[in-house]
């Protein structure tokens, strides 16, 4: 008579065990996925990297003259190559969102500013569908959090998927207006549109609407899903209004905060030069990223291993690193971390430049910034310009041939906060401020091999070192008016005894820089 409750309760008990075995298992399976996918991106975005850069490089004409016949088979293998460096992100990004291995870095976004580079990088491809694009923007907006480099991503999807699906000589607009509590942004075509039935599902991974527009279009049916979960993530909503024939609306909303944000102005060029070491494995990216920095005016470094970059940082001094994370005898956070160890390397800054997706770990390590490959060469030279250029402004070069005078000079800058290169005469002062470019040079009046008026003429007859400020020191009260005069002449400011307390020097730096405040000091004198 209990026969048949026990295997009642057998099987219950058998079914949870099954699945919970099965729940096991599709763990386990998607965990091999995630890997397998991540796997086959970094294996896939090597050969695609340098087949992209080098393709770039032969169009611009680094390798001679390119017929009008080459251009354009070459220009199809570009165009094809960026199709597959898209369907390799697309599908490590949706890896990623699956494993809920994205994390954003939120910070105050200028919401205007990137609209404005988004529709700036894809000017020249509506131009060649003679598409005219409006920009609908208020002239300030309440402040929003966010990943500005995940927000960039979903202003170029909707874009993209505007410019694609929009007839030759159609309207694109993109408007942005302040509601309660959230930014919306619309990006509006006059496009094919999409039916009731197709609308329901475009925001459903690899769905793709069934007319012929679309069909000759080429895509994934990714982007539109990724672009959903990288909205959500930011606590926004997307919306679609359209209809066949009538074109699209993709609208997208982000919480707002407190405080207004003024757009950012047009940002001048960082000043270009310096000696840059390069960290990658693979020599034929080393050699591609080593180009775009030489022909920008960098001097550039190699290093193919941990280690070596290791060496190289110590006994070079490069003003800045690009690292790739994966290297054969250590990764990228280990020689990040001894980078940051060692007094002499601690300071320079460094790019972390990899096929894999930033987990935050690498600027917790001291990493100022993170680029994924392939990079393009004008997002590479921007970021590298613009660190360079803010490292610079705390760099200052002390040159004089008494090396306890030096030494104090040195002490007394570091100890407010500055970064310091030393020389001690006037040919090595030149030499270090083209090698270094710093922000200030603190150059003493009388040194062997040149003085210090001939060295401030030589700084500001080379480009390079043309806007450096000088101070001329000296110690000597019997110096002629006529080197002041010079001095002064050539844009430098010329102090009669030499600063050697932290308030002299605060005061002489800020005068020269024309600052509304000396920078703070920690020096007790």
């Amino acid at each position: 008579m209990f026969s048949t409750p026990v295997r009642s309760r057998e099987g219950v008990y058998l079914g949870r065990l099954y699945v919970l075995r099965d729940v096991t298992r599709e763990r386990e399976v998607d965990r091999m996925k995630t890997e397998f996918v991540s796997m086959v991106s970094h294996e896939l975005r090597t050969p695609l990297t340098s087949i992209k850069g080098y393709i770039d490089l032969v169009l611009e004409g680094e390798a001679g003259e390119v017929s009008g016949e080459q251009g354009e088979f070459l220009r199809i293998v570009k165009n094809n190559a960026d199709r597959l460096v898209a369907l390799v992100n697309d599908l490590l990004d949706v890896s990623r969102i699956e494993a809920g291995k994205i994390q954003l870095n939120r910070q105050p976004l200028d919401l205007i500013s990137l609209i404005r580079n988004v529709s700036t990088s894809l000017r020249p491809a509506l131009d060649g569908k003679v598409q005219h694009l409006a920009l609908d923007l208020p002239p300030a907006l309440p402040s929003t959090l966010g990943d500005p480099d995940r927000v960039t991503q979903i202003l170029t999807n909707l874009l993209s998927n505007a410019h694609k699906y929009t007839p030759q000589g159609g309207r694109i607009r993109i408007a942005v207006r302040p509601e309660p509590g959230q930014l919306r942004v619309d990006v509006e075509d006059t496009g094919v549109g999409l039916s009731p039935e197709e609308q329901q599902q475009v925001f459903t991974r690899f769905f793709r609407a069934r007319n012929r527009a679309t069909q000759q279009v080429g895509g994934t049916g990714l982007g539109l899903a990724i672009t959903r979960s990288l909205v959500e993530m930011h606590g926004g909503e997307i919306t679609l209004s359209s209809a066949p024939g009538n074109g699209s609306t993709f609208s997208f909303t982000l919480p707002t905060t407190e405080q207004a944000i003024e757009p950012a102005g047009p940002t001048p060029a960082p000043p270009r030069g310096g000696r840059i070491l390069v960290v990658d494995d693979e020599p034929d990216i080393a050699q591609l990223i080593r180009r775009y920095l030489e022909r920008a005016g960098y001097e550039v470094l190699v290093a193919h291993g941990g280690a070596d970059a290791l060496d190289v940082a110590q006994v070079e001094r490069p003003d800045l690193i690009t690292l790739d994370i994966v290297l054969p005898d250590m990764d990228g956070f280990t020689v990040l971390e001894r980078l940051g160890s060692q007094p002499d390397t601690a300071s320079i800054p460094v790019v972390l430049l990899s096929m894999l997706g930033d987990s935050g770990r690498g600027k917790l390590l001291g990493a100022i910034d993170y680029l994924t490959k392939p990079v393009r060469d004008s997002v590479l030279l921007h970021r590298v310009a613009a660190i360079l250029s803010a490292s610079r402004s705390r760099l200052v070069l002390v040159a004089d041939d008494e090396a306890e005078v030096r030494v104090i000079i040195a002490r007394h800058l570091r100890q407010a906060g500055y970064e310091v290169v030393e020389a001690a005469d006037g040919a090595e002062a030149i030499e270090m401020a083209k090698r270094h470019l710093p922000g200030l040079a603190l150059i003493d009046v009388k040194m062997p091999r040149m003085d210090g008026v001939a060295a401030l003429r030589a700084l500001r007859a080379d480009e390079a070192t043309r806007d450096i400020a000088v101070i001329v020191m000296t110690a000597s009260a019997g110096v002629s008016g006529e080197s002041q005069r010079a001095v002064e002449g050539l844009g430098g400011l010329f102090v009669q005894g030499k600063p050697l307390t932290p308030e002299e020097l605060a005061a002489s730096i800020a005068h020269c820089l024309r600052d509304e405040a000396s920078p703070p000091s920690h020096a007790d004198g």
